[in-house]
C-alpha cells in the first residue's frame, strides 16, 4: 500500500477550511501540534508566563472552583475506555 501525500494534504485542508468556514475552534486547533498555543493562552487570557498558567489550570481543575471551565475541557477531550 502507498502512501497517498496528496490525499493527506487534501483531507488536512478540507477539515482546515471546513472549522474556518463554520467558525469550530476546537475542530481547527485539532488539526495543530503546536506547544506554542498553550503559551499564547497563557498570555492572553491570565497575562502569565506557561508554567504559572498550568499550575493554576491544575488548581482550578483540582479545586472545581470554575465547574464551566472543567466541564468546557472534558467535553472537548476524547473519552478514554479502559481495555
Amino acid at each position: 500500500m502507498a502512501l497517498d501525500i496528496a490525499a493527506i494534504a487534501h483531507r488536512a485542508r478540507t477539515r482546515i477550511q471546513e472549522a474556518l468556514r463554520d467558525s469550530n475552534l476546537p475542530v481547527l486547533l485539532a488539526n495543530y501540534d503546536n506547544k506554542g498555543l498553550m503559551a499564547l493562552a497563557a498570555a492572553c487570557l491570565k497575562r502569565s508566563r506557561l508554567s504559572d498558567f498550568e499550575s493554576w489550570l491544575v488548581r482550578v481543575l483540582r479545586n472545581n472552583k470554575m465547574p464551566v471551565l472543567a466541564a468546557a475541557i472534558r467535553d472537548s477531550l476524547p473519552t478514554i475506555q479502559a481495555r
